[in-house]
């Protein structure tokens, strides 16, 4: 079969220096390589291309490094003809949607969509709407038993790019079209340094949606009004560079001389300097299980392995708000026992499983609620509470020890097989 190539897609090619200990590699556009030994993480384990990539060995204040990615050029007129022949590695994952999402969060996707004729006015129609939805980060967080997103389109009509974003994700899902959440940076035209660079803060960081289109990739879209709408002219999109174009980028290069000029980009698979086509790069596992599972495999107290183990676990997530954190690396530590959370699967419904499944309902749902809190509700910092804190402690230790269950039958079996 021959391979399908995205077609006006114009590479990118950025140098970053680190101000502050992170691990996240940023790229301007879609990740296609960096000169870092890197874990290229792809979502849910599907074959979709991944959405994040992160240095092997995390990244210090000073540290440089170079990132070559790919954004779109392709015309809204192009976009309205790409049709609905979605590869099957697309439709798996990315229209996925919780089974209990609310009949009446549907319905307001199929009436904001009435009229539209393809995904492209699809995506355009929904976008519209929810800018009109006011910029507010005193929004608070949905009550207990309450869809965020119902509550965000019907209750507070009201919030920041988070709400927004997730929103026109679910929205778009329901229409089939194929969409994600990005989380980066936006920078602004004012933002740029006398020398030419631009200086991005932690208070920069920002959410938009992408959506899918046959043969052009992932597209840009803001439905948040405090940044411009995405722009399929400029690719990009303003809503991530509002300071650039495509002008600003230079010359565009091929892969191969930026490869080339870059010095190389370590272990990266050599078919990432080809074309950028429908079939996704098969990147490294998302994440270097051999540190956790050597541990479990030499030592069996569980004490010996979280303490061994403290890099495996925390691995990406310092930097990170408390209970954010928190979720985090127990959805980590959850995904070590065999609990890994579908796609379709809110906080709530996870923790729910998870909780009932290690025998620690209550913490599981405790840790829950705060991370739903801290992540939409008022954006402010928050101290965890005793009772936040053991409920994390108490499924944290749980887990680690189905962890190490896990792990033993694994190996019985194993010598059961080769007996």
């Amino acid at each position: 079969e021959e391979e399908a190539v995205y077609r006006d897609r114009r590479v990118t090619s950025i140098t970053l220096t680190v101000l502050d200990d992170e691990s996240t590699v940023l790229f301007a556009g879609s990740p296609l390589g960096t000169n870092l030994d890197s874990i290229f993480r792809i979502p849910g384990g599907s074959s979709a291309g991944p959405n994040q990539v992160i240095s092997r060995r995390g990244l210090d204040k000073g540290d440089t490094y170079n990132a070559v990615g790919s954004i779109s050029t392709a015309s809204p007129d192009s976009l309205r003809a790409a049709g609905t022949d979605y590869p099957g590695w697309i439709t798996d994952y990315y229209l996925q949607l919780p089974e209990s999402l609310p009949d009446r969060v549907r319905q307001f996707a199929a009436d904001a969509a009435a009229g539209a004729q393809n995904p492209y006015d699809i995506a355009v129609a929904l976008e519209s709407l929810l800018r009109t939805f006011p910029y507010d980060l005193t929004v608070t967080a949905a009550p207990p038993g309450t869809d965020t997103v119902e509550h965000f389109l019907f209750t507070e009509q009201r919030g920041y790019f988070d709400f927004h974003a997730s929103a026109m994700t679910v929205l778009l899902r329901t229409q089939g079209v194929p969409a994600q959440i990005v989380v980066g940076y936006a920078v602004d035209p004012e933002d740029l340094n006398p020398d030419g660079s631009y200086t991005v803060r932690k208070d920069d960081a920002y959410a938009w949606v992408e959506a899918f289109f046959p043969g052009y990739g992932w597209i840009v879209f803001n439905p948040t009004p405090d940044r411009p709408a995405g722009d399929a002219n400029e690719g990009a999109g303003g809503s991530i560079l509002d300071g650039f174009t495509p002008s600003d980028l230079g010359p565009e290069p091929s892969l191969e001389e930026i490869f080339d000029e870059l010095g190389g980009f370590g272990d990266l698979p050599s078919d990432v300097s080809g074309p950028l086509t429908e079939s996704p790069v098969v990147a490294p596992d998302p994440f270097p299980w051999w540190i956790v599972w050597t541990i479990a495999a030499v030592m069996a107290a569980i004490a010996a392995l979280a303490m061994s183990g403290s890099l495996a676990y925390t691995w990406g997530t310092r930097g990170m708000p408390v209970h954010q954190r928190h979720w985090a690396r127990i959805q980590r530590v959850g995904r070590w026992a065999g609990l890994s959370p579908g796609p379709e699967e809110t906080a709530r419904e996870w923790s729910a499983r998870v909780g009932s499944t290690v025998d620690r309902p209550g913490e599981a749902s405790t840790l829950a609620r705060a991370y739903e809190a801290e992540r939409y509700g008022r954006r402010e910092t928050r101290t965890p509470g005793e009772d936040e804190t053991n409920a994390y402690r108490a499924l944290r230790n749980r887990l680690f020890k189905r962890v190490v269950r896990r792990r033993e039958r694994v190996e019985n079996d194993e010598n059961d097989l080769f007996a």
